[in-house]
C-alpha cells in the first residue's frame, strides 16, 4: 500500500466527508493526523504516508508539495465550498470551538504555529484575511504545476458534488 491520493483542500471544506467516502470505497484513509510530522522528523522525508492509500486535512493537505515530491503520482482532490460566508462561518465557528477545547499551552502554541503557517495570519485572524487566503490557496493549488493535468479534482462535495466526479476521477465504480 501506499498513498495514491492527496485531499489538499482547507479544513472546513468537506474533508471529514471525503476521507469517510473514501473509506466507503474501501481505502485506507486518514483525516487530520499532527503525529505524521514527528514522523517526518525522524525519517526525515515526506514518505510517511506508505500505510495508507489516502490522507487529507492537516498536515497533508498543508505540505502538499512535500507529500507529492514523495509521492509523484498521487492523484489531488481540492475540497471547495463555492459559498465563501458558509465556509467562512464554519472555519471561525470551528475556530471558536477549538480555542475552548484546547487546554494543554503546549498544543495550543502548536496551533498557534500551524495556524500562522497554514493560513499567513495570526490567532484570531481578521475575517478578509481568512477568505482571502482561503481563495489564494485554491487558486494556488489548481494552478500548481507539480500537479499534471488530470490529475486533479476540484471537488464541492459540500455544494452537492456526489459519487459521480469523485468516481470517474479515481476509476473506481459508484457503491
Amino acid at each position: 500500500m501506499s498513498l495514491r491520493i492527496l485531499g489538499v483542500g482547507l479544513p472546513r471544506t468537506g474533508t471529514v466527508s471525503l476521507i469517510k467516502a473514501l473509506e466507503i470505497l474501501g481505502l485506507r484513509a486518514i483525516h487530520y493526523h499532527p503525529a505524521r510530522l514527528v514522523d517526518v522528523a525522524e525519517r526525515g522525508d515526506w514518505r510517511v504516508y506508505d500505510d495508507v492509500d489516502a490522507a487529507a486535512d492537516f498536515p497533508a493537505a498543508a505540505f502538499y508539495p512535500r507529500v507529492l515530491e514523495a509521492y509523484p503520482n498521487v492523484r489531488c482532490i481540492l475540497t471547495v465550498r463555492h459559498n465563501r460566508r458558509e465556509w467562512l462561518d464554519s472555519i471561525c465557528g470551528f475556530g471558536a470551538q477549538l480555542a475552548a477545547w484546547i487546554g494543554d499551552e503546549a498544543y495550543r502554541a502548536f496551533v498557534d504555529r500551524t495556524a500562522l503557517a497554514w493560513w499567513g495570519v495570526g490567532s484570531p485572524a481578521p475575517q478578509e484575511a481568512l477568505v482571502a487566503r482561503y481563495e489564494s490557496w485554491n487558486a494556488q493549488v489548481q494552478s500548481d504545476p507539480r500537479i499534471p493535468p488530470g490529475r486533479l479534482l476540484v471537488f464541492n462535495l459540500v455544494g452537492g458534488d456526489g459519487w459521480g466526479p469523485l468516481c470517474r476521477f479515481l476509476g473506481m465504480p459508484i457503491p
